[in-house]
């Protein structure tokens, strides 16, 4: 069966709050300490059906490729007390890579900003995931900081399913524009 996308597709958010003191969290290789915080990110693909949105940040995905799809944004922000000070901090990453706000960045958080409140508003039948999508790689690479918060793989399965769906995404957007919206007025304040 073919599906016809229009603007965005393969659109994912999920968000893990941690409200109780850093955790050590034992993995496979290595021990690490996660600091109390909050971590949301959201998955898209972009494309120009319905609107310019592949055109728009074409300049953007050339500085900030995403190693599986050159037509993806993975958007995430991190906000923990840093351990060694004991200070609230927060992060921003585009496609894996440290997005700063500075003077030439603030055009791609601008940009990333009105993506994210359109996406906010979109209604279901524009949030429309390919079943291929929810079991790649690429799937599991966008959400690979909940994976070690499951029990067993069937459970992250389950949540990126569940980051796929409309109110989910709608919801990541809505958090991800006010942090991106404070982050720019914070800035030009």
């Amino acid at each position: 069966m073919n599906i016809s996308f229009q603007g965005i597709k393969n659109a994912g958010a999920q968000a893990h709050i941690q409200e109780k003191d850093e955790i050590l969290n034992k993995g496979a290789m290595f021990e690490v300490t996660i600091p109390k915080g909050k971590h949301v990110n959201l998955h898209v693909e972009l494309n120009n059906e319905g609107d310019n949105d592949l055109d728009d940040f074409r300049e953007i995905l050339k500085k900030y490729p995403n190693q599986y799809n050159a037509k993806t944004l993975n958007i995430d922000y991190d906000e923990f007390v840093n351990l060694d000070t004991g200070e609230k901090e927060k992060s921003y990453f585009l496609n894996g890579k440290d997005l700063e706000m500075t003077s030439e960045n603030f055009k791609i958080f601008n940009k990333i900003f009105r993506l994210l409140e359109k996406i906010k508003v979109m209604p279901n039948e524009k949030l429309k995931v390919e079943n291929s999508y929810i079991y790649s790689d690429e799937a599991k690479d966008s959400f690979c900081f909940y994976e070690p918060r499951c029990k067993n793989e069937d459970e992250f399965t389950r949540l990126i399913d569940s980051a796929h769906y409309p109110k989910n995404v709608r919801a990541g957007a809505k958090v991800l524009s006010q942090k991106f919206k404070n982050e720019m007025l914070e800035y030009i304040g």
